[in-house]
């Protein structure tokens, strides 16, 4: 129960995940747990990050062995994918297939070879495959796509058509739309960026909170909006507004706040972007 996404710019490869992990067992229990993994030899220039939903363990080991076969070859990018291939092989001959439960298995693999090529990879239990512009796994990928449909204009290039900063708010708004609404989706929110020269970046985490706050503030005037301010409602006072009940009036006040938070959101991204010291 999770939410994993990955998306292709064309300044690189994003990938998201919640970080709340649900164990089935009897009690059920709630968790946290980090999803988005680096793989590395530390010495080449080769990196996969792995987001994973699924079984923990199989995922675990999944990871061990891409790591391990990449590490033993050169590290190219046909390298990797075959490392790939023959992990996910290796697991389900001989170890899932014995599990009586049945064992699920979803990962995204964003890779960057020694020979300097960026690649998204699928892995949905024994199938492997190379990914499209957009990709989500877990019980939150409906709301991730859904989104996806009506903010970004992809499924018809190699990658989705959007500057990457633009792509990486919209991991977290959608990964924060998915927490509001699904249940075993939650937790903090990680975003990172393999670009193409190899190089990655983590989103700070209070600039996931700053943008979250943006958002949720976005919406609750866009609520104001739909619910009263449309019709010939007539209040002393909804949120932070007082308004007469014209809805022309009404929308001037909220574009005039929503300008205001955006200003503040900027100034604030900016800090946090440019404090060492912030995380």
């Amino acid at each position: 129960m999770t939410l994993i996404a990955a998306t292709k710019t064309l300044e690189g490869l994003i990938v998201s995940a919640d970080t709340e992990e649900v164990i089935p067992e009897s009690p059920a229990l709630s968790s946290r747990a980090e999803k988005i993994h680096v793989l590395s030899d530390g010495v080449s220039d080769w990196r996969i990050v792995v987001a994973g939903a699924g079984d923990a363990d199989f995922i675990g080991m999944a990871r061990d062995f891409i790591r391990e076969k990449t590490a033993a070859g050169p590290g190219k990018d046909r390298d990797i994918v075959k490392a790939i291939r023959d992990s996910i092989a290796e697991i389900w001959r001989d170890y899932a297939r014995y599990e009586p439960s049945g064992v699920r298995m979803q990962l995204l693999l964003a890779s960057f070879s020694n020979d300097h090529l960026t690649r998204l990879t699928v892995v949905a239990n024994t199938a492997v495959r190379d990914g499209s512009d957009l990709e989500a796994f877990g019980i939150g990928d409906a709301t991730f796509r859904s989104l996806a449909d009506r903010f970004i204009f992809h499924g018809q290039l190699t990658h989705v058509h959007a500057k990457v900063e633009a792509v990486r708010l919209f991991h977290i708004y959608a990964q924060q739309q998915a927490k509001k609404a699904i249940p075993g989706v939650g937790g903090d929110t990680r975003v990172l960026t393999l670009a193409n020269d190899g190089k990655i970046k983590w989103e700070k985490q209070l600039k996931v909170i700053a943008v979250e706050d943006f958002f949720e503030r976005f919406d609750q005037n866009v609520r104001v909006l739909l619910m009263q301010g449309i019709t010939d409602y007539d209040a002393d006072q909804l949120t932070d507004f007082k308004f007469s009940g014209d809805p022309e009036v009404l929308l001037r006040k909220l574009s005039k706040n929503m300008l205001q938070e955006l200003r503040k959101l900027r100034k604030k991204l900016d800090k946090i972007e440019n404090d060492p010291t912030l995380i």
